[in-house]
Order: C-alpha cells, then sequence, then structure tokens
C-alpha cells in the first residue's frame, strides 16, 4: 500500500500528512486568534516544542514568526 501511494501521490503517506497538517497549521495562524498551543492539540501534536519543530521544518518560520502581526 505504501508503495502504490508514493506512485499515486509522489511522496510518502508520512509527508503527506505531514503537508496536510503544515497548511492546515498556517491557515488557522491567519484566520484565527487560536493559541499555538491550541493549534498543535488540534493537530495532535503531544507538544508545542514539537509542533513547532516541524512547522518551522516546513517553512522556515516558527509560528509565531509566521503569524501576520495585527495592524496597529
Amino acid at each position: 500500500m505504501h508503495q502504490i501511494f508514493k506512485e499515486i501521490y509522489g511522496i510518502s503517506p508520512r509527508q503527506y500528512v505531514t503537508e496536510k497538517k503544515l497548511n492546515h497549521a498556517k491557515q488557522l495562524l491567519v484566520s484565527t486568534n487560536k493559541t499555538i498551543e491550541d493549534i498543535a492539540d488540534e493537530l495532535g501534536y503531544h507538544s508545542v516544542s514539537h509542533f513547532s519543530r516541524q512547522f518551522r521544518r516546513g517553512t522556515g518560520l516558527s509560528p509565531n514568526q509566521f503569524r501576520p502581526r495585527p495592524m496597529t
């Protein structure tokens, strides 16, 4: 099944799930005021630090750096 998935999508199932989570995290960071902790929990990460490492690995930015600053 792993090989078939990779042939169809071009990435492993694990990479696929990671990308889906990353995209959802980006959406939540931009469109909600949820805390980083709440987002990490919603996406199923066991800790905020693990979520932050994965997010930085995928985007080059921390979740706080990615989140838009409020206009003042």
